[in-house]
This record gives C-alpha cells, sequence and structure tokens, in this order.
C-alpha cells in the first residue's frame, strides 16, 4: 500500500477509479478507502470506528405519579370567579361611511 503524500502512479487497474480522501484530500485508489458511518470516503489513515456509545438505548423516563392523592387534587385548586365579571376596559369604536365627500 503507498504511504501517505506520495504520488501514485496512474497506471490502469480494472474496476478501480481514483477518488480523494473526504477529510485529508490525498488521491487514493478507491479499493484503498473506506466508508464512515456518517458516508464520507476517507483513506485508512484518517478512518475511525464508530463511537459504541451511539448505540446505548436508554429506557423511557416514567414521570407521572403511579397514584395520585386525591386530596391534592381537590385543594390545589384556584379561585377564577373574580375574573369572570370584570368588564373589558378595550374602548369601542364605530365606522360609518363618510357622508360629504371633499372631493
Amino acid at each position: 500500500m503507498p504511504q501517505r503524500g506520495k504520488s501514485l502512479s496512474p497506471g490502469y487497474i480494472a474496476g478501480s477509479h481514483w477518488a480523494n480522501c473526504y477529510l485529508c484530500g490525498f488521491a487514493a485508489r478507491s479499493e484503498q478507502l473506506r466508508k464512515t458511518w456518517d458516508n464520507k470516503w476517507v483513506c485508512e489513515a484518517d478512518w475511525n470506528p464508530r463511537q459504541p456509545q451511539d448505540f446505548i438505548r436508554v429506557p423511557a423516563e416514567k414521570i407521572a405519579a403511579d397514584q395520585p392523592l386525591l386530596s391534592d387534587v381537590t385543594t390545589n385548586t384556584i379561585d377564577v370567579s373574580g375574573f369572570a365579571t370584570q368588564e373589558s376596559t378595550i374602548p369601542t369604536a364605530t365606522f360609518e361611511p363618510d357622508t360629504n365627500p371633499s372631493t
């Protein structure tokens, strides 16, 4: 295998083509490149395996209480009766068509 940075022979090899490493940009034959987990073609020196912790699955967190207490539901109420009786402070406007056009 040729070393990094050295010029490669442009000779013909059936079924092989030249390609550039995505990370370092060096030219290499297609069989010398490897595909990374994020679909990029890189040379052997730049290839890294995928992080094993990417495959760890954490169980879903249970947030709701198993048996909520009824006393908590009945005592924590808000009195909103005062909000329904307030009058609106937004002035109302009426628009009438102009009866005397100035033109």
